[in-house]
Parts: C-alpha cells; structure tokens; sequence
C-alpha cells in the first residue's frame, strides 16, 4: 500500500494535486473500511498538497490573484460539505462524466500548445472566482478529496492560467480544503488506520519527487497531457464507486 501511495503522490504532486482520489480507490481495493478511507485521504492530501504547494509557490508556479477569491469562497462551503452526507451513486456518476469532459478538453487543448509555455492569460472575474471557490469548495467537502482535481481544469481551460502555474494554486487551495475537512471529519469520530504514519512518509517522499518533476520537467504541453490523465483516472474511480 505505501509503495501504490508513494506513486500516486508523485504523479498527481507533479500537477499539483493532492491525490485524494487515487487514495480513496486504493483503499477500496485494500479493503479499508468508509470510516477510515474519508479522513485517511484527507491526511495524506494535506501532507501532498503541503510540500508540493509549497514548491511550486517557490518556483513562482503559484497565482495569488486566483488562490485568495477562491480559497477564500471554497473553505467555508468546504466545511458545510463535510458535514452532508449525500446518496453516492448519482452524484458519483455526475462526477465522472464532468471530469471525462474536462480531460478530453484538456488533451485537445494541449496539441494546440506550439511552445513549451504559454504567456496570454484571461483575468478572470471576481465574482466567477468566488462562485468557482465556493462550487468546488462544496464538492471538495461532500467527497473528501482538496477539490484540486476540479479546480486545475477550470483554471487552465477558462484560459485563467497556465497549467504549470495552476499546480501551484490548485495545491494550496487543497491543502486549504483538506485541514478543515479533516477538523470537521476528525470532530464527528473518524478512525484513521494503524500504520498511516508510514503512508504518511511514502506519499511525502512521492509529493517532494513529483514536485520537482513538475518544476523542471513538464512543459505546458506535458502538465496539461499529465492532468488530462489524472481527470481520467479519477472519472473512472467516481464511476467504478457509482456503480458498486
């Protein structure tokens, strides 16, 4: 299990993103119990999100015009998520074909990308970020994922940043997310599984590689290649959940 967490954190840190929904399935496979799975990935994201976040604002791959509106919006509603408890099947299915949707956007929009960066960004309303912020600060909260995984397509595909520079937004404002999730979560008497401080320390290691994989090595192209994948891979563990 630390082995699959430790490849998981590298290849979603490298985008950005805590992982919380590669998490959550390798746990159903592993046969954790709902009760541990909901703050256990939520553990593991802010331990991810934490380092990659915080090396990606370093490398300047950070836009706080865009982080402050939205993490600002998407805390609260983050934490009146945690609290709902929702039927999962139609909402997971609704889940996996929005970010079926956004991959595929994302994939044809990267074989139009000719250079390894691009400069030409949107500035993107206020209110349109606080309402983001709020949507996916809900979901976030209602699924037990940071809402990175939502957020980073919006911004790149609303042309607000580019996928590289979204990394680094869509980290904090996971991490954000998670820390009161898991307040809320750790409050109503969640279990966490014994030896978690182990998957802990793979899923740092795996967030710290990914990170600087993500920092020098991806072009524009390659992060959004890279984060059209992880949406799949997600939208297909909304679905297998939906339908089991």
């Amino acid at each position: 299990m630390a082995v699959v967490i430790f490849a998981i954190a590298a290849i979603y840190s490298a985008i950005g993103q805590g992982g919380g929904t590669g998490y959550l399935a390798v746990m159903a496979v592993g046969g954790l119990t709902p009760v541990e799975m909901r703050p256990t990935a939520l553990a593991l994201n802010i331990v991810v999100s934490a380092l990659a976040g915080w090396k990606f604002a370093r490398a300047g791959r950070f836009s706080s015009s865009v982080f402050w509106p939205t993490v600002l919006a998407g805390a609260p509603c983050a934490m009146i998520g945690a609290w709902i408890d929702l039927p999962p099947p139609i909402y997971q299915t609704m889940v996996a074909f929005v970010l079926f949707y956004a991959a595929e956007r994302l994939f044809k929009s990267s074989g139009l990308i000719k250079q390894s960066e691009i400069t030409d960004v949107v500035q993107p309303n206020i209110l349109h970020l606080f309402m983001t912020g709020a949507v996916i600060g809900l979901i976030s909260g209602l699924t037990g994922i940071g809402g990175g995984i939502f957020l980073s397509p919006v911004l790149v595909l609303g042309g607000w940043v580019s996928a590289r520079n979204a990394a680094g937004t869509s980290a904090l404002f996971t991490l954000v997310n998670s820390i009161v999730g898991m307040a809320v979560v750790s409050s109503r008497a969640g279990s966490l599984p014994n030896g978690l401080w182990i998957w802990l320390l793979a899923a740092g290691l795996g967030a710290w590689i990914g990170s600087e994989i993500g920092i020098r090595g991806l072009s524009e192209r390659a992060a959004r290649r890279l984060l059209a994948l992880v949406l799949c891979l997600a939208a297909m563990r909304s679905l297998w959940a939906a339908l089991n």
